[in-house]
């Protein structure tokens, strides 16, 4: 099973546990990524398009989240009952949603959250393996341009004009162009990924030929001892028996 370590019997028919190799260990996001260099890159992209970012691995352990003008918006909507219950039913939305693909590509997904906003949803996959997931947003798609309609709905619990002000400092652009943008950093990842994969392996596999190459050479160069006489050899008394002909070969005529 991945992420375990082999079962092998010895020769008295007892289990051992033996140590995984580097390429049939079960990936973690987390554990494959320098964070502090991926924060950076991440924190890039945000500044650039100025959409906010969440990437999380596998098992739903947060990596990053960068938040652009948001932050305002969504403390408000807490502030009331309904607000909050549909805020945490779209955070727990794109965090747990599944995305695997039939065919094993990319499925972008798309959220729309009751506000108006929307967000945009990736897998990260490598060679098949489900190692966790991007999210884009939220922003405020250019063809709605307005407050959802189930945010309107609860102007006794919300002040809209408030809301609508709030909401006005998140980022406007159609889902075409942030599409666009999440596939292109998308890509970007699957780089870093496959490097960082690639790195430790090719370095096993490097140690490993060393370690082999040194045995071969050490078997090639180690002599065969031979019995012989004690004064050709200089064997002590719990040598094998000499042997005669070798013996009569170099005795003095």
């Amino acid at each position: 099973m991945p992420g375990r370590p082999a079962l092998r019997e010895d020769g008295n028919g007892r289990s051992l546990r033996v140590a995984e190799s580097v390429i049939h260990k079960q990936l973690v996001l987390g554990e494959l990524l320098d964070l502090t260099s991926f924060t950076n890159v991440c924190r890039t992209f945000v500044d650039l398009y100025k959409v906010g970012l969440k990437v999380f691995d596998a098992n739903g352990t947060k990596l990053v989240d960068m938040k652009v003008a948001s932050g305002d918006f969504c403390a408000y909507m807490f502030t009331g009952p309904n607000g909050r219950r549909l805020c945490t039913e779209t955070v727990t939305h794109i965090k747990v949603r599944p995305l695997e693909a039939p065919n094993a590509q990319p499925a972008l997904a798309v959220r729309n959250c009751f506000s108006g906003l929307r967000y945009l949803m990736m897998p990260i996959l490598y060679e098949g393996d489900m190692l966790g997931r991007i999210i884009f947003g939220p922003f405020m798609p250019e063809e709605v341009g307005d407050l959802g309609a189930e945010l309107q709905a609860l102007q006794g619990e919300f002040d809209l004009k408030k809301a609508k002000e709030l909401i006005d400092r998140i980022r406007r652009a159609p889902e075409t162009t942030v599409r666009r943008i999440l596939e292109h950093f998308a890509k970007l990842v699957d780089v870093l990924v496959f490097t960082s994969h690639k790195a430790p392996a090719s370095s096993t596999s490097r140690a490993s030929s060393r370690a082999t190459g040194r045995c071969r050479r050490r078997t090639r160069s180690s002599p065969t001892r031979s019995s012989g006489c004690r004064s050709c050899r200089g064997s002590s008394p719990t040598s094998s028996p000499p042997s005669r002909t070798s013996c009569a070969r170099r005795s003095p005529r």
